[in-house]
């Protein structure tokens, strides 16, 4: 079926994009002496790539509605903010930390949501998207309030930032997006 397999490429695609994020993350954690203007070149075009992959993916028909939900909003969002990250100036540091942090801070809300619609629709492993949702919330939250102290320990924040987002999203994109003709049998979940 044609759409089935649309929606296994966008499954695909938003899992490879998810996968870099994390990869990108785990990276700034441990060499965050990189240079905050490709950290922030680089991230840009990640997040364009995510945005356009969550653009995308709100128009497949996933049949559980779960991981796709919020994903106009926020995929515009996130290209609108990787846009900025391209335009980095010096001056900008402290904005588009603060932008970054309340963009990882309402997407993991929004994924809480998703914990919770799943749970009442019977997705056993509902508590995992919960508990991910609830540890990028508050690592956001902290990007956020972070003084700019350092530059090295805040590139580091926004290192673990941007992995505990790419972990939320793969794990949520995985797990809940059905790509197969299972109909709404939850114990093949």
């Amino acid at each position: 079926d044609y759409k089935m397999k649309v929606l296994k490429r966008v499954k695909i695609a938003y899992s490879i994009v998810s996968l870099t994020l994390l990869l990108y993350g785990f990276f700034l954690v441990v060499y965050p002496q990189l240079g905050i203007q490709w950290i922030y070149k680089i991230g840009g075009v990640l997040f364009i790539g995510i945005g356009i992959a969550k653009v995308i993916g709100y128009f497949s028909k996933d049949i559980l509605q779960l991981a796709f939900q919020h994903d106009l909003a926020m995929g515009i969002v996130s290209i609108v903010i990787g846009i900025l990250m391209l335009m980095w100036t010096k001056d900008m540091i402290r904005i588009l930390t603060i932008l970054l942090g309340l963009f990882m801070l309402i997407e993991a809300l929004l994924k809480i949501q998703t914990a919770i619609d799943a749970r009442q629709i019977g997705f056993k492993k509902w508590w995992l998207i919960l508990v991910i949702g609830i540890s990028t919330a508050v690592i956001g939250g902290l990007l956020i309030a972070a003084p700019i102290r350092g530059t090295n320990l805040i590139i580091r924040l926004i290192g673990l930032t941007i992995l505990t987002y790419g972990l939320m999203n793969l794990y949520v994109v995985q797990n809940t997006v059905n790509t197969f003709r299972r109909g709404y049998k939850m114990e093949s979940y």
